[in-house]
């Protein structure tokens, strides 16, 4: 332990670090001066916060910072440590879901104050009221739909926003902070005199609150790694327990996955007929199908590649690494897919051809009408207009992945088939989402045994 001698207004601190070969005490010492006017009780207490940060410092142990707060320590996190371990888009995901239900309260809390009990009251506030989230809206009166539709803004992207976002400005809808601060900041203006700013309150999933779990604790186990906290605190806190995660939303049975395959054969040809073909069949992820390359499809071989994934930042969409290392996958297509996608290139090729120099040839599979990654929102809302009025459930494009999932499940496919097909990271992520179709799948096999028992008991007698 350190020792502290007072010598005039300085402290000389010391710490003893044991005997040399020769049996001669290794002492290191530090003079520490408190800043000047520092009421004596005062200046003992910093000499004592010194003399712990310079015993572990000579003794090769870390620093501890619990004087940080926990927005610097998310600083720290997204400058330091982020970008070696979880790829961009996980990083955006991670500073929403701060940003939205976990800075409002914690940002300037220093971290030694920040206990089990303190976390454990934020997700109880989350469960009641959604926490103390915010979200933004246009102001009524904006001229920015007028501007819109005079064409007084030339495009979304010199904003940095998508077109979806702007156009969901201009709607009134709701935006996430940081578009709405890209479009304000786009005509000089500051957030609030362009947005009106709204507290969440719709309570929060068990869930949800695990997502808040999961980047809270990726945070703190990395400042333990480093050093600046003594330990992790959300392995003490107590979260609501997560709910069993099924497959979310509507999906087709048999039956209507036939009828939807007969819309679309109704369809004339195009980008968005050819996509839903191939995502029910396939099982694709939205952003996986959108990402696709001709170089990822070998028709003569009938194989599908998924290689990646589509990320928007700022507007615009990049190519990244798939969900998880799972997700790159071979995938064996059926003869209807390979039919569909040949007709689809001759086709695409003829648009290219009449289009020019209009089209930009990236050797995207599924593209827009010049050439570019389709809008994941504008790719669903074509979804929505295809079913409008037939008797098929309200479906989103993800629906089809779960459609394509149940189907091979009902068709007594093993669970490792169905995770391998859609690149889960385990069976158990497929058991779990798709329990349902599971139990049901394993009640008509056993009335199917029954029946096969009874007719062979009956043909016996």
């Amino acid at each position: 332990m350190a020792t502290i001698t007072k010598r005039g207004t300085a402290f000389r601190i010391t710490v003893s670090l044991g005997y040399d070969t020769e049996y001669r005490q290794i002492r290191k010492t530090l003079t520490y001066n408190p800043p000047p006017g520092t009421a004596p009780q005062k200046a003992r207490k910093l000499a004592e916060e010194q003399a712990v940060l310079f015993e572990r410092r000579v003794r090769g142990l870390p620093s501890y910072g619990e004087n940080m707060t926990f927005g610097q320590l998310c600083d720290w996190f997204f400058a330091s440590i982020a970008p070696n371990k979880i790829r961009e888009r996980t990083q955006d995901s991670y500073k929403q879901i701060l940003n939205y239900y976990v800075l409002p309260t914690f940002r300037n809390i220093k971290l030694k104050d920040l206990t089990p009990a303190r976390i454990d009251a934020l997700y109880a506030d989350m469960q009641r009221g959604g926490g103390v989230g915010e979200t933004v809206t246009l102001r009524e009166g904006s001229s920015l739909p007028d501007m819109v539709k005079n064409k007084s803004v030339k495009t979304a992207k010199e904003m940095g926003v998508s077109d979806v976002a702007l156009r969901k400005a201009v709607r009134g809808e709701t935006l996430r902070g940081e578009t709405a601060e890209k479009i304000a900041a786009y005509f000089g203006q500051k957030l609030p005199d362009m947005f009106a700013t709204t507290r969440a309150q719709k309570p929060l999933s068990a869930n949800c609150i695990h997502g808040v779990v999961t980047v809270l604790s990726s945070i703190f186990q990395s400042a333990y790694k480093a050093g600046i906290v003594k330990e992790n605190p959300i392995r003490r806190t107590t979260p609501p327990p997560r709910q069993g995660k099924a497959a979310e939303g509507a999906f087709l049975d048999e039956e209507q996955a036939r009828e939807f395959l007969q819309i679309l054969d109704n369809e004339s040809q195009s980008t968005y007929k050819a996509a839903f073909f191939v995502l029910l069949y396939v099982g694709l992820r939205s952003g996986e199908l959108r990402a696709l390359h001709w170089e990822d499809i070998d028709l003569d071989d009938g194989i599908l590649y998924v290689r990646h994934g589509l990320y928007e930042k700022n507007g615009q969409y990049e190519r990244t690494a798939p969900k998880t290392s799972s997700s790159v996958r071979a995938l064996k297509l059926p003869q209807d897919v390979i039919d569909i996608l040949a007709n689809y290139k001759q086709w695409q090729d003829e648009q290219k051809a009449s289009l020019g120099t209009a089209w930009e040839d990236n050797g995207i599979v599924f593209c827009n009408t010049k050439g570019k990654y389709l809008d994941g929102q504008a790719f669903n809302k074509k979804l929505k207009q295809l079913i409008a009025g037939t008797t098929l459930p309200d479906i989103h494009v993800h629906s089809l992945r779960h459609s394509c999932a149940s189907l091979l499940i009902n068709n007594r496919e093993t669970a490792a088939t169905v995770s391998a097909q859609l690149g889960h990271s385990s069976i158990d992520t497929t058991n779990r989402v798709y329990v349902h179709s599971f139990k049901a799948a394993q009640a008509a096999a056993a009335v199917g045994l029954q029946t096969l028992l009874r007719k062979q008991t009956a043909a016996a007698v």
